[in-house]
């Protein structure tokens, strides 16, 4: 704090935003996701914004996550450009679209050093551990990033970052434009 007399001394804490401090010397990041702002995960409301409707009764998130999978492959694209308008104007090759559909994964646990965006090689499925519910993505999940780093041609994990924030901000507009009309 600065003082009238010249004198400072360091802040201990000073707070950037609802989501970021710097402690001394270093930065600190809390991922804060969306889903405490909806009213299901944004995956679920994707599917459903889609007329997704599982074939069959699943015992868990992987294999619906594969079904849906197979849903989107199926499905008319030009359907699915409709339901999805702010999507279909950003990405207008059909694979990449439909790609993107899907919910991507992210490590947050081992983002925790803005020199990993500079990580050229492809993460291996550990690096996926979900602190909150203390699980690994499964092995379709982990597939659909190596999709998506070969099929955007993505050079390091910056560009995954970016494209996962990105993709995560149209589905999330996508959305509200379904809810509200707007």
């Amino acid at each position: 704090m600065y003082s009238a007399d010249g004198n400072s001394e360091k802040p201990k804490c000073v707070t950037l935003s609802w989501n970021s401090s710097i402690d001394g010397d270093h930065v600190k990041f809390q991922f804060i996701d969306s889903f405490m702002h909806l009213s299901q995960p944004l995956q679920v409301l994707i599917q459903n914004q889609a007329n997704y409707q599982p074939s069959q009764i699943f015992k868990n998130k992987n294999e619906v996550f594969n079904d849906f999978a197979k849903f989107i492959e199926k499905k008319d694209i030009q359907i699915l450009r409709q339901s999805f308008p702010v999507m279909s104007l950003k990405y207008k090759n059909d694979k990449i679209f439909k790609t993107l559909l899907k919910k991507d994964v992210f490590p947050y646990a081992w983002f925790d050093n803005l020199v990993k965006l500079k990580r050229k090689k492809m993460l291996s499925k550990e690096y996926f551990f979900n602190d909150l519910t203390k699980e690994h993505i499964s092995g379709d999940e982990y597939q659909h990033y190596l999709n998506v780093m070969e099929t955007l041609q993505l050079n390091d994990f910056q560009e995954y970052l970016e494209l996962y924030l990105k993709t995560d901000v149209l589905q999330l507009a996508d959305q509200h434009v379904t809810h509200t009309g707007s």
